[in-house]
């Protein structure tokens, strides 16, 4: 692997600013936390969810909580299932004290996890049959981590591992796919992932930038668009949006997606750059990512394989993920206001129910 710099790693304790996306509360990290997830996954009856909470959804959520709470937060609401119910994705930093939450993944979210992992899962196929085998995951929980990161848990977009003849993994690459996340936020990870996990080699992290950030472009829609479900006529400009409709933007323009993959220097051991940045948007033909299968796990000269994962599939689909994008962000807005619309009723017929025993 080629050796670089690591200019602007992060230190070991992130600000407050940094560890939660949100305005201030009053409320205690748990309640905070909590009350987010049960918000998303709905599982307090009568919740009534704004529309302005619903679109916090699609943003990374993070706050600092001790890991005593962390526990108790994960048993009190079952995280150990909560992905399979819904999606939800809780990651624990223990160095940092910091919770990490994604509650949704988007269309553009899973083009860019799906150009990592296509990769992975041809190159499986193409080894020789009795060879290592290469595990591929993108919802795997990841726990077993060492020194200042122990007791930490990790989900990443996509983690790839190179296994022995007895299962063990030899070595890994992760991949972190950044919307609402800020470079800091990726780069702790890059951090904890190599610095917390000597089996993982490359740390690869992809920051994808929308301009302008999205708003909510529903306030209140009447009966008739709610139960025709009809989607509008989305206009995009260029290949990278935005999106709009009637004015509203549904998806900003994506004007930046750019790659880093991070390793340790062979010499120093330190967290280092191994590969150039790589701007999908400021080239016609940006450089793919290449590595050798010896980078992962030892083989034979005559079993090492290139590893290449290029853009073809990111460019080609990037025009329509966009307009995917725009539909799914106005379908979910609709299902959440179909259930506030259905819940106002209960409660409104609930009083009335009520005002009428009491006239009784």
């Amino acid at each position: 692997m080629e050796a670089g710099s690591a200019p602007g790693l992060p230190t070991s304790r992130l600000t407050d600013s940094q560890l939660f996306n949100g305005p201030v509360s009053t409320q205690s990290p748990y309640d905070q936390a909590r009350e987010y997830i049960n918000d998303f996954t709905d599982s307090q009856p009568g919740a009534n969810i704004t529309l302005e909470r619903y679109e916090n959804f699609e943003r990374h959520f993070s706050i600092q909580i001790d890991s005593i709470e962390w526990g108790r937060l994960y048993e009190d609401l079952d995280l150990e299932n909560a992905d399979e119910i819904s999606h939800i994705k809780a990651s624990y930093n223990s160095s940092t004290s910091t919770l990490a939450i994604k509650a949704m993944s988007s269309p553009l979210h899973e083009l860019i996890v799906g150009t990592f992992a296509v990769p992975f899962y041809v190159l499986e196929s193409s080894l020789p049959i009795g060879s290592d085998g290469i595990f591929t995951a993108t919802n795997l929980k990841v726990r077993d981590f060492e020194g200042i990161y122990q007791g930490s848990q990790k989900v990443p977009d996509a983690i790839v591992e190179f296994l022995n003849p007895a299962g063990v993994s030899e070595g890994t690459l992760v991949v972190e796919v950044g919307f609402s996340e800020t470079y800091s936020d990726l780069m702790q990870d890059v951090r904890m992932w190599l610095e917390g996990k000597p089996n993982v080699n490359v740390a690869v992290i992809v920051k994808v930038n929308e301009t302008p950030e999205y708003r909510c472009s529903i306030k209140n829609l009447d009966d008739q668009r709610l139960d025709s479900g009809e989607v509008p006529d989305f206009q995009i400009e260029g290949d990278y949006g935005p999106v709009t409709h009637d004015g509203s933007i549904w998806v900003g323009s994506v004007s930046e997606t750019y790659i880093e993959a991070w390793g340790r220097d062979p010499e120093t051991g330190l967290i280092s750059r191994i590969r150039d940045r790589i701007d999908l948007h400021t080239s016609a033909n940006p450089p793919n990512l290449e590595f050798q299968l010896s980078d992962f796990v030892h083989v034979t000269p005559e079993d090492d394989r290139r590893i290449t994962i290029g853009w073809e599939r990111y460019m080609q689909k990037i025009k329509p993920m966009v307009m995917r994008q725009a539909v799914w962000r106005y379908q979910g807005l609709l299902c959440r206001l179909r259930k506030e619309r259905a819940e106002h009723r209960l409660r409104k017929e609930g009083s009335l129910q009520s005002i009428q025993k009491k006239r009784a």
